[in-house]
This record gives structure tokens, sequence and C-alpha cells, in this order.
């Protein structure tokens, strides 16, 4: 079972979530966490797509975030966008060996980045399942344009998205596909 979870929060110090995410610190703490977790969870993988800085400079991908933010002029409402996606160990990893779970994590990346949105995210073992967790950008890199979280269809596209992509990784086939080709930027 593929499941996703959109949501805005920030990850505190003592690693639980705190809805608000409207200010940089906000934007800080959840690309640390995404990158590099806490002290009781760490990333087995991590990646992002559409920054200078790697993943082992957090600091620095958040200060792209903010730049990017403050270079359209979009400062206020929602700073950055979490995504968790959750895939069951049980239902779909029985015989895939686990590092498949980067790629999935990767090209999921891809249909966030190709919409027009940086992300960095990080793959966290949870025991029964793996949990992806994206940071995006909620202003877009190529024209300005802020994320909305309430269009409709994006939580169906993302859920389609990662669908077709676990199909590809894993070698399962599904009835209906997400089409890459329809992705356009924000």
């Amino acid at each position: 079972m593929i499941t996703i979870d959109a949501f805005s929060t920030q990850a505190n110090k003592q690693g639980r979530t705190e809805y608000n995410f409207r200010d940089e610190e906000d934007i800080r703490r959840f690309v640390y966490y995404t990158l590099k977790g806490n002290a009781a969870k760490r990333p087995i993988y991590a990646g992002s797509r559409g920054f200078r800085h790697t993943i082992y400079d957090p600091s620095g991908i958040a200060d792209e975030i903010i730049y990017i933010q403050s270079l359209y002029n979009k400062e206020s409402g929602l700073r950055i966008r979490g995504l968790i996606l959750t895939i069951s160990k049980k239902e779909l990893f029985p015989e895939v060996a686990p590092q498949q779970v980067s790629i999935i994590a990767e090209r999921f990346s891809d249909y966030i980045f190709l919409s027009g949105f940086q992300t960095a995210y990080g793959v966290f073992d949870q025991g029964e399942c793996y949990e992806i967790y994206y940071a995006i950008n909620t202003v877009s890199y190529v024209n300005g344009v802020k994320f909305h979280q309430n269009h409709t269809d994006i939580l169906a596209d993302e859920q389609l998205c990662a669908e077709t992509v676990v199909a590809d990784v894993t070698g399962r086939t599904i009835d209906v596909r997400f089409d890459f080709d329809s992705l356009e930027y924000a």
C-alpha cells in the first residue's frame, strides 16, 4: 500500500511536528529534519532536486528556498510544503531490495521538480514501512508561481504518480498510469 500525506508543519528539536510553516526558521528546521533526521531517527537515504547546494548542506538548501521566495516577493503565507510518501514493506517489498526505495524517492522527486518546484527528500525506515519526507519550496523556481494546496487535483495526481513510480521500480503492473508527459511548470 502507498499513501501520501500532504501537510504544512515544522519539525522541532524534539522530533515532534508543530503546524505552522510560515517563517524562515520553519523552513530551516524542516529541511534539516528531512535531510538529517533527529536523535531518534535518521534517513537511510537523502537527495534533492533543483538546488546548487548538496544534501550535506541543509542550511544552504534552506537559504536557496528563502532566496527564491524573496526573489519573487512571495514571503508570506505557507513557505514550505511537507509531503510524506508511505510505502508498506509487507505489501510491496517482500522480494524487492530495500535500495529500490531510494530509486522510488528520486523518481517521485522528478514529478515535483518537473512541476517547477525545488525539493529535498529523506527516506526513513520505520520498521513496517518506509516514509519518504519531501520538503518542497512553495514558490516555483521557474516563474515565481506560488503553490496552493486548494487545487483539488494535486493529491490525486501525486497518488497516481507514486503508484506509477512504485510499479515501474518494482516491476509490477497497474491499470492506470500517470502521464509524465503531461507535466507543465506551475
